[in-house]
C-alpha cells in the first residue's frame, strides 16, 4: 500500500508512472521503455475466476457423447474448447438451451489459479440425457487424419447467457470405437 498521497508533481510520462484505483502510483513501463500489458485470459487467471474441465469418453461407431453445462446467475465466458479423437471422421457441435432430462455425471472443473479457493459457479457434467440438442450455435469436424479440433476454430470468446445450459456434442461417425478427449475453458464474472 502507497503511504504517501500520489501528487501530479511525482509523475513524469517518461518514468510511466500512473496512479491506479487505490491511489497507488504504479510504474506501468518496464526498464526497456516498453509498457507493460497482460491478456484478459492471464488477467483473469491472476484473477481467480478463470476454470478449466477436461474429460474423456469411449464413442461406439455412429454413437455420440455429450458434456453439459449450467450457467446458473453469473455471466460466463467461453474461451476454447478442444476435441482429440483416435478415429475419424468425427463431428463437434455447440448447442444451447437443449432439453435435458438428466444432469449427467457431476464433473469438478480445475481452478486455473491454484493459489485461491474460488469454486466455479458453473456446474459441469458428464453424459447427460439429451431429448433435443436445442439452438446450434457451432459444428465442426475431424476428418481423416486431422483428429483434432483447436479453441481458434470457435471463433475466439463466447459470451453465454445467465441461467442456461450448454452443450457441446461429439458424433462419431466412423466404422469403429472412437475415443476422445475433450475439455473446455472459461472465465466467470458476477
Amino acid at each position: 500500500m502507497q503511504t504517501t498521497t500520489p501528487k501530479l508533481n511525482n509523475m513524469t510520462p517518461v518514468t510511466g508512472r500512473m496512479v491506479n484505483e487505490e491511489n497507488e502510483i504504479v510504474n506501468v513501463v518496464d526498464n526497456f521503455g516498453s509498457l507493460k500489458t497482460i491478456d484478459v485470459l492471464n488477467s483473469t487467471v491472476h484473477a481467480g475466476i478463470a476454470f478449466t474441465y477436461s474429460g474423456a469418453a469411449s464413442i461406439p461407431a455412429a454413437g455420440h457423447a455429450y458434456f453439459h453445462g449450467k450457467t446458473g446467475d453469473i455471466t460466463s465466458h467461453l474461451m476454447g474448447f478442444f476435441v482429440k479423437a483416435d478415429s475419424a471422421p468425427v463431428t463437434v457441435q455447440f448447442f444451447e438451451a437443449p432439453t435435458i432430462t438428466a444432469d449427467g455425471t457431476p464433473q469438478s472443473p480445475i481452478q486455473r489459479n491454484r493459489q485461491t479457493a474460488n469454486v466455479a459457479l458453473m456446474q459441469v457434467f458428464a453424459a447427460p440425457t439429451v431429448t433435443a440438442d436445442g439452438t446450434q450455435l457451432f459444428v465442426d469436424k475431424l476428418l481423416g487424419s486431422q483428429h483434432t479440433v483447436s479453441s481458434s476454430n470457435l471463433d475466439g470468446e463466447w459470451l453465454l447467457k445467465k441461467n442456461t445450459s450448454y452443450t457441446f456434442k461429439i458424433t462419431n461417425n466412423s466404422n469403429q470405437t472412437a475415443n476422445i478427449g475433450a475439455g473446455f475453458s472459461w472465465i466467470e464474472e458476477n
